[in-house]
């Protein structure tokens, strides 16, 4: 444990509890929770215990019907992490490791399993990196990035 953030004491009936958060930076896990237990009883000394919580786990999946301005992102929530899951989506640019602060679909809370994000506002003929991502209160994490091009096409009259 590196750093004390938060720190609190208490008694709840015989048990006397403290804790406290240490945040780290580490792949999936974003936090460590770690607190001291007392049962009250005189055999017992205070037993340290650590949890590692973890942000969610996502995978981005290739964008399917791509257009001129639009395309549709095509994501996979595998863990929810140790918290629920509050937003997901696609984010993208035009510079790569595009990540929430760049473009993004907002689609609320999310659940395990198989997801689509309507990537729109596009100009055509361009080359845009993407990729999923999710939030739980623990933080965001993104999947691979995905590079795809929208298409060009010129407009065209017909007379009959």
């Amino acid at each position: 444990i590196q750093e004390i953030v938060n720190q609190a004491t208490w008694v709840s009936g015989n048990a006397l509890v403290i804790f406290w958060d240490d945040f780290d930076n580490r792949s999936s896990v974003t936090a460590i929770r770690s607190y001291y237990t007392y049962d009250g009883s005189t055999v017992n000394a205070p037993k340290l215990v650590i949890e590692y919580l973890s942000t969610p786990v996502v995978s981005t999946q290739a964008v399917t019907n791509i257009l001129g301005t639009t395309a549709t992102g095509n994501g996979t929530i595998l863990s929810l992490g140790d918290s629920a899951i509050t937003e997901h989506g696609h984010c993208w640019n035009t510079t790569g490791s595009p990540d929430i602060n760049d473009s993004k679909t907002l689609n609320g809370a999310g659940s395990l399993g198989a997801f689509v994000s309507a990537i729109a506002n596009l100009a055509t003929g361009t080359t845009y990196y993407t990729r999923a991502y999710a939030t739980n209160s623990f933080g965001t994490t993104y999947g691979v990035t995905v590079v795809f091009t929208t298409t060009s096409f010129a407009t065209r009259m017909f007379y009959f």
